[in-house]
């Protein structure tokens, strides 16, 4: 049988070496503080760099601007432990890498840990951008170099901030970072915020993050001169027409600008900078508003009481739904608003697409127009809602879509309105054309074409009140009754219309002629020509209507006699001017003459054929 040997026995030192006790050398203790001080420079730092850590940025190498996603640290506080005052996470935080997209939402606050990397002759001038408005609360903290000092004061902003708050007085988050030497260097950034979000920060140069704000600038600019300018025009469109469904446009354009700005953060800065509660809540009331308005256009733009009342019903209901939302968020539930509403944006644009489709299969002609238009704004909408999902990840989109849809709707729109105004119009000359046609023939001699009695007394009730003096000439056709009988009807119309043929030619336009009845016409004079031109004129007449009249291949004879009435000398109605003209018509029949002046014995000397 083996022993075992001893592990606990030491075998004896050799013979005149001294025997050391213990393990602890000179060395070893060397070795021992050395890991002391490496183990307390790791626990001073350890809240800088617990946890997965990801890559600093090396500031010498990357072009402006930089997509952080890969480069940060994210964790998710809990909300029952707060640290939203300007301290560092403990140092238990468990960090995670590179989340893409990075939510921000749902009351949860999102801590960001960046490290940046400096290198020798390098600008350390930069700025962390957020491409949203809509974040409540941001902390900024840092930069802290590699012992933990902080560079730079704590910095607070967000929407529960007045807009002086922001740095560098910027409508959108951005954080400016200056680094003083070469080093490694660690940022954080606290967001919270009730609406949910879908982020990427950015690191941008000043020079290029103020170079690409000019081109945005500029961007929402056009598309805010476009909107306005719509709005002025149609609101003085309304006021013209009196329509409701301009109205409601103007309303609907106003508060998608309003959202717009809001989304921008134009709002915040020039509407009601020194106002947080305005500040976060036109985040929830103004896209409210805005849907509100839009079922209400909707509603009337396609006539859906008159022409679908089921879906009149169903779009009544969306209306109060968005202002039964609009109370939820007033109320301080912004989320749950805000879920509601992107809802309603959703459902509200299919269902309108359909109604729209529905009418325009049934022939309506501004279904067509309205379905263009909800299409342009229904793909920003979803395009928009994808990237606050987290569907998209596309920075350019967030900023832009959303008012390039609106942009582009609201022109649609207007056009749509235009073409209705258009064809209001349009149906509008047709009646007045018809009507016109109607009162021409209410006033015209179906035979002649000249006026008739009704004709006759319009135009004198018109001509009498002109300051200017006129006369009335009474024709009565001499040998007329003689064609009627001998040669028929037929002869006798014919004989009519030549005689107002034979009138029209020596009259001017501004003269009346009128047929009264039978062989009888009646002509106004308007600006009256002395009596010498008047008798000049009378004996061309005479003379035109002495002329033959051919009724198949037989020359008729015909002849008139004419009585002139002045006005006001003989008359001042034209009742008095008739009878006047008559007596002297029936003179001139009686002396043989061509005619006779009612104020006058003076007579031609053509005698009647």
């Amino acid at each position: 049988m083996l022993n075992r040997p001893d592990v606990t026995s030491r075998p004896a030192a050799p013979a005149g070496i001294p025997r050391v006790r213990g393990r602890f050398t000179a060395g070893a203790i060397a070795r021992k503080l050395l890991c002391c001080v490496a183990l307390v420079t790791f626990l001073c730092t350890s809240d800088l760099s617990h946890g997965a850590t990801s890559s600093p940025v090396d500031l010498a190498t990357s072009a402006s601007p930089i997509r952080l996603a890969a480069h940060l640290d994210s964790w998710r506080e809990d909300p029952a432990k707060s640290t939203a005052a300007a301290q560092l996470p403990p140092r238990s935080a468990d960090w995670q890498r590179g989340v893409t997209p990075l939510e921000v939402g749902a009351g949860q606050p999102v801590w960001l840990r960046l490290r940046l990397r400096l290198a020798d002759n390098q600008s350390g001038d930069w700025l962390l951008t957020l491409p949203t408005t809509a974040v409540e609360s941001a902390l900024f903290l840092g930069p802290f170099d590699v012992g933990g000092r902080p560079q730079a004061a704590p910095v607070r902003s967000g929407l529960d901030q007045p807009f002086a708050s922001r740095p560098l007085g910027n409508e959108r988050l951005i954080f400016p970072i200056s680094l003083v030497k070469p080093g490694i260097y660690t940022v954080f950034l606290r967001l919270d915020s009730s609406i949910r979000l879908s982020i990427e920060p950015e690191l941008w140069r000043p020079a290029d993050y103020l170079a690409e704000r000019k081109h945005k600038t500029i961007f929402d600019g056009i598309c805010y001169g476009i909107l306005i300018t719509l709005l002025l025009y149609n609101l003085v469109l309304a006021g013209a027409f009196r329509s409701r469904a301009y109205l409601l446009y103007v309303l609907t354009c106003a508060s998608a600008l309003l959202t717009l700005s809001t989304y921008n953060g134009h709002a915040a800065h020039y509407l009601w900078p020194d106002n947080p509660w305005l500040i976060r809540h036109s985040y929830t009331f103004a896209p409210g508003l805005w849907v509100l308005f839009s079922a209400l256009f909707a509603r009337t733009f396609l006539s859906l009481r008159e022409t679908m009342r089921i879906a009149d019903r169903i779009v009544l209901g969306v209306v109060f739904c968005a202002i039964a939302v609009l109370a939820v968020g007033l109320s301080g539930y912004r989320e749950l608003a805000q879920t509601l509403t992107e809802i309603m944006a959703f459902s509200g644009a299919l269902l309108m697409s359909a109604i729209a489709f529905l009418l325009w299969r049934k022939g309506s002609p501004g279904a067509l127009w309205y379905l263009g238009a909800q299409g342009t704004l229904f793909l920003a909408a979803v395009l928009v809602v994808s990237i606050n999902w987290g569907i998209i990840v596309s920075p350019f989109l967030l900023a832009n879509a959303l008012q390039l849809g609106v942009s582009a709707e609201m022109v649609v729109f207007a056009m749509a309105l235009s073409a209705r105004i258009n064809r209001v119009q349009s149906e509008k000359a047709a009646l007045d054309l018809r009507a016109t046609h109607l009162a021409l023939a209410a006033s015209t001699d179906p035979l002649t074409g000249v006026a008739n009695r009704n004709g006759l007394a319009h135009a004198a009730e018109r001509l009498l009140k002109a300051p200017q003096k006129s006369a009335l000439l009474l024709i009565d056709l001499d040998r007329f009754k003689a064609i009627n009988d001998d040669y028929g009807h037929e002869a006798g119309d014919l004989a009519l219309v030549e005689t107002a043929r034979r009138l029209e030619v020596h009259l001017r336009g501004s003269d009346i002629i009128a047929r009264t009845g039978g062989d009888e016409f009646i002509i106004l004079l308007a600006d009256r020509p002395d009596p010498g031109r008047l008798d000049t004129l009378l004996g061309r007449l005479s003379e035109a209507l002495t002329q033959p009249l051919y009724y198949r291949d037989c020359a008729l004879a015909i002849s008139a006699s004419i009585g002139a009435a002045r006005f006001p000398e003989d008359g001042e109605t034209i009742e008095d001017l008739q009878r006047a003209a008559d007596r002297a018509m029936y003179r001139a029949k009686q002396d043989g003459v061509a005619f006779r002046h009612a104020s006058s014995d003076s007579h031609s000397s053509l005698p009647t054929a």
